[in-house]
């Protein structure tokens, strides 16, 4: 007898197609672009998206009763896609949660001399640790 409920297969491997150079909604502008999905499996895979900074939340829509659509963009948000937001009064968040923070290596040292203040002869050198 077999025990499992169903044959079908859990993962579809269905990628979305996210809209570029525009600001978005789930239900507006996700659902007809992406006809093949379930809208309880986009949203999730929103949330996902959301999580790996794949997508931003830019603001809310208010349509009048219930709760208010939220908005996103594909990240980098340019600017364009800001402005244009705020001109179709689109409630806004915060411009400094839509900049996205990159880490910066150096990759040549740099060498360093003193300033026409400072002595060369008074400018410490760091020691040498010696194990005991």
């Amino acid at each position: 007898m077999n025990k499992t409920k169903t044959n079908r297969k859990n993962k579809t491997g269905l990628t979305i197609n996210w809209p570029k150079d525009t600001y978005f909604t789930i239900k507006y502008d996700l659902l007809p672009l992406n006809p093949e999905f379930v809208p309880i499996t986009l949203r999730v895979r929103v949330k996902k998206a959301l999580t790996d900074n794949v997508i931003v939340k830019i603001g809310e829509k208010m349509g009048g009763k219930g709760r208010p659509s939220l908005i996103f963009a594909t990240t980098p948000v340019s600017h364009d896609v800001y402005e244009k937001a705020k001109a179709d009064g689109i409630l806004m968040v915060d411009e400094a949660k839509l900049i996205t923070v990159m880490q910066v290596t150096k990759a040549t040292p740099v060498a360093t001399t003193p300033t026409e203040e400072e002595d060369p002869a008074t400018v410490t050198q760091p020691e040498a640790i010696v194990a005991a």
